[in-house]
């Protein structure tokens, strides 16, 4: 909430990282955060794999960095600023099915920002409930951890399928020591994507066919 020119807490000073001055990060006086009218470049890359290992399994790995241009963060007008950490991510996901209707996946990830290093872990299973409708529903637990807080939340998933459409939902219980900033309530996710498919008549080339063969 806010309070004050001086009241924000960001997140180096909720993890215990970087600049932990408050006045640091100040807004600046008459004008706000939109008054500096600066703009920075930011750049990030990510690199995604999938693959089947067999007829009843596949893997799915991936890779990304941010803040690789490293721009500075600066709010307040007294000069100075620091570098963005480029963050690194990292997931690996394998899924496999064990019966003509149940499949399950499980997953983790890992984070690296500054000095601080963040593993989660979690495991969904997905039950495909109609045949004919194609809906599959989609549940599981998951448990993450990091440098600073050896047990960090619980995250909740749900989701479901029909066809071509997919929706997911996902509610993250901070359990740590950090649940103060945020009453437990970690986050809410809800995710929609429906896969657009575009078919084509393909296009046969004429072909000259020699009577003699």
């Amino acid at each position: 909430s806010y309070r004050g020119q001086n009241t924000f807490q960001f997140e180096d000073q909720i993890l215990g990282t970087g600049n932990q001055d408050a006045n640091f990060f100040s807004l600046p006086s008459g004008g706000g955060a939109g008054g500096r009218g600066n703009t920075i470049v930011d750049w990030g890359v990510g690199l995604s794999f999938k693959g089947a290992i067999d007829r009843v399994s596949g893997i799915r790995l991936g890779a990304s960095g941010a803040h690789l241009t490293r721009p500075i963060k600066r709010l307040g007008e007294s000069g100075g600023g620091e570098r963005f950490p480029i963050r690194i991510n990292f997931h690996a996901e394998y899924d496999r099915l064990l019966n003509p209707r149940t499949r399950i996946i499980p997953a983790v990830y890992f984070q690296n920002y500054r000095n601080n290093n963040e593993l989660a872990f979690q495991a969904l299973m997905a039950y495909y409930l109609n045949p004919v409708k194609d809906i599959t529903v989609y549940g599981g637990l998951g448990a993450r951890v990091n440098t600073l807080n050896p047990f960090d939340a619980v995250p909740i998933y749900f989701g479901f399928d029909i066809g071509d459409l997919q929706a997911r939902l996902a509610y993250d219980l901070t359990i740590s020591g950090k649940s103060y900033t945020n009453r437990g309530f970690g986050a809410l996710e809800l995710s929609v994507n429906y896969i657009i498919k575009i078919y084509k008549r393909p296009k046969v080339d004429p072909s000259v066919f020699c009577p003699r063969f």
